[in-house]
Parts: C-alpha cells; sequence; structure tokens
C-alpha cells in the first residue's frame, strides 16, 4: 500500500486556531483550521490513507468521516502530503481518534493570489539586463 507523509519542502507555522502552510516552489499558501492541522500531522510519520482514516474517524459519525477523508485528499491534491516509503509493519506513529477531542470541521483553504512573489527568489533570480526579478521557467504560465 501506498503511504503518505508531510511534504518536507512544505515551510509550515502552527497557531493557537489556525496552521498556515507555504509551497514556495508553487507559489500556493494555505491555510488550515479546525482539524485539519491534526490531520495533516498524523502524517509526520509516513502512514497509509486507510490507517490514518480508521484510527482518526473512529467513534466520528459517517458525515465528519468523510470531511476527514475529503481532507486527506485535497492535501494530496495539493502536495501538502507526498508518496512516501512505508513504515515498518507494526511501526510508525500512534494516531488517535478526533472523536477524543472537540470535533471541529476541518478546513483547508489555498490561496494563490500571491503565488508569482512567492515563487519568485528575488535574490537569485534577476535579469541582469533589467535587474528585476524575473519569473523561473518553472512556473506555470511563464513564458
Amino acid at each position: 500500500m501506498t503511504a503518505f507523509a508531510v511534504n518536507k519542502k512544505i515551510v509550515a507555522d502552527v497557531f493557537a486556531d489556525e496552521t498556515v502552510l507555504i509551497n514556495v516552489e508553487k507559489g500556493l499558501y494555505f491555510s488550515m483550521q479546525g482539524s485539519a492541522t491534526q490531520i495533516w500531522q498524523a502524517f509526520e510519520t509516513p502512514q497509509t490513507v486507510s490507517t490514518v482514516l480508521a484510527a482518526l474517524t473512529s467513534g466520528l459519525s459517517p458525515a465528519q468521516g468523510e470531511e476527514v477523508a475529503g481532507t486527506v485528499a485535497a492535501m494530496i491534491e495539493h502536495e501538502l502530503l507526498v508518496e512516501a516509503e512505508a513504515p515498518p509493519a507494526g511501526g510508525g506513529t500512534t494516531l488517535y481518534s478526533l472523536a477524543g477531542v472537540a470535533y471541529a470541521v476541518p478546513v483547508l483553504s489555498v490561496f494563490s493570489d500571491l503565488a508569482e512573489l512567492i515563487a519568485i527568489d528575488p535574490v537569485h533570480e534577476v535579469d541582469e539586463g533589467s535587474g528585476w526579478p524575473v519569473r523561473p521557467a518553472t512556473f506555470p504560465g511563464a513564458t
């Protein structure tokens, strides 16, 4: 089975009720609220999606389980979670149910309004002729 883990290229900072993440390569930033942070942190060590979902949704209603599963799928889609080597059998982190805490709807918001500014490295990607930063060739829409 495929295991997933937190993308180590993502910059993250956890605040009291929100986690902010930045994918510098793609120029996207994210806001996680509710139980989204706990879901993301469940993948600090490589885990299979089925293992995480079984543990986190134990004791939750089917609708809440679908919210958790949808959040995991969105995290994979946005590369906040990436494929990783599976943990050894019986290894990995102990996962706890979200029902054991005050369950809050997981919210993952994606922002691209600063994508061009985040993706540009103004120190290293400068057009020598004009002296201004340029978009990397790999940036979506770059010509």
